[in-house]
């Protein structure tokens, strides 16, 4: 995200004559920093979540499928 872009956003929000004033816009410009930086780690602990939960989810099928081979080989006649 550019300076721009959070200048247009600031008047896209009706802080239009906020963000003509430079010490306001340097302070909009930090907090904007701040709000990506936090939804940057959100996001990275939502994909973490997600790899944890996948890699049990294969671990578990892995468990099924290992059963089942188990069984037909016991099922063989030998």
């Amino acid at each position: 995200m550019t300076r721009d872009d959070i200048i247009r956003m600031l008047q896209e929000c009706g802080f239009g004559t906020l963000a003509d004033h430079p010490v306001m816009t340097e302070n909009m410009v930090r907090f904007a920093a701040l709000v990506a930086a936090e939804k940057d780690r959100e996001i990275k602990r939502l994909q973490d979540m997600l790899y944890e939960q996948l890699g049990e989810l294969t671990a578990l099928r892995a468990e099924k499928q290992m059963r089942v081979r188990i069984e037909q080989l016991k099922e063989q006649p030998r």
